[in-house]
């Protein structure tokens, strides 16, 4: 009996922690979203330095946010895996209704960050630097600008 209600206890505990990961990632991806979306709005060009100097911040910033979001998938992940073993269809179903969302907000946010990529550069030499800072956010984990 001792040992049903310490199973217990750790399933609600993984469930818990299970909503409340997926509820920071969710909130972490819909402010992302947000960020890119001031962004876009302010700078509808890469016209100036102080564009570029806003895009590089933005990009920083996505990035940063990124690795802590990847730890965070990572163990809500594992999360998944426990729980899916442990309650197997009831637990899959849960894991579903927590990670379509999650997954729906991030492809939805992909579709800003590839408008920000991709902007109206009108000056050549703020063109390369711009290039350079839009392929690092997608091919770098770290920011080098």
């Amino acid at each position: 009996m001792l040992a049903n209600m310490f199973e217990l206890s750790m399933t609600s505990i993984q469930v818990t922690a299970l909503v409340v990961i997926s509820m920071i990632i969710a909130a972490v991806c819909l402010w992302g979203r947000s960020d890119v979306s001031r962004f876009l709005s302010q700078y509808p060009a890469i016209e100036s330095e102080t564009s570029l100097a806003a895009f590089k911040s933005l990009v920083r910033r996505q990035m940063h946010v990124a690795i802590g979001v990847m730890a965070l998938g990572l163990v809500f992940g594992a999360l998944c895996m426990f729980l899916t073993m442990q309650l197997m269809l009831t637990g899959l179903m849960l894991v579903l209704a927590l990670g379509i969302p999650i997954f729906l907000v991030g492809r939805n946010s992909k579709r800003l960050e590839t408008k920000a990529r991709t902007l109206v550069c009108s000056n050549e030499n703020l063109q390369v630097e711009y290039a350079r800072v839009a392929a690092a956010w997608t091919k770098q984990l770290f920011p080098d600008f």
